[in-house]
């Protein structure tokens, strides 16, 4: 994956994280949930053009991360990202 292509996503979803904690105390969510799952996200849209078993090792990845992640902070996340 290209870092160039990676980072501003990275960093976009880690300005929205910091907001979300800061107004849900409550569903406070640590940074790397996150930034697995966007990671493995891009992973898996990249691979499942290329390999349909990478691509589901990678959707794995995502759905485990996904499952810890608020709704509204993943929907957030999901469309900005």
């Amino acid at each position: 994956m290209d870092e160039v292509e990676v980072v501003p996503a990275l960093r976009l979803a880690h300005m929205i994280l910091d907001d979300w904690n800061a107004h849900h105390p409550e569903e406070w969510t640590p940074w790397e949930w996150v930034e697995e799952a966007v990671l493995a996200r891009r992973r898996w849209k990249r691979a499942g053009r290329r390999s349909p078993a990478l691509a589901a090792r990678n959707y794995q990845r995502y759905q485990e991360f996904v499952a810890r992640i608020p709704e509204g902070l993943l929907n957030k996340v999901i469309s900005d990202v």
